[in-house]
């Protein structure tokens, strides 16, 4: 199946508008003056017996910068949760997290807990 990227209707902490819950909803975008070394990260369940369940980080719509594999055996859910190595992003650039459940074309994440997205600066 392919990799389906996710939007995020809400924000857990934000404080320069990396993120917006109206438009690219699912962008973090590194706005003007925070140009820098970055690491981002993702996490997410998906549903078992989907097979291998993958989600990747990508830059800019283009340019996968970070991956994370799990196997979705035939019971529980699978955690997908990885890190990408330091990104030097500057202003415009954005990345988008996205996953793809075993053989399936359609996002397969469940509701159990909430996908989560996120970018520091180091």
């Amino acid at each position: 199946g392919s990799v389906v990227y996710l939007t995020f209707n809400s924000e857990t902490s934000d404080a320069h508008s990396f993120h917006s819950t109206s438009s690219n909803t699912g962008r973090l975008t590194i706005p003007t003056g925070y140009d820098g070394n970055y690491i981002a990260g993702g996490m997410t369940e998906t549903t078992a017996g989907l097979g291998n369940n993958y989600g990747a980080i990508r830059k800019n719509g283009t340019t996968v910068v970070a991956a994370g594999q799990g196997d979705g055996g035939d019971t529980g859910a699978v955690f997908l949760n990885f890190v990408s190595p330091p990104l030097a992003l500057v202003a415009t650039d954005y990345l988008e997290f996205g996953v793809r459940a075993g053989a399936v074309s359609k996002n397969a994440v469940v509701d159990i807990i909430s996908p989560t997205f996120w970018l520091l600066r180091v």
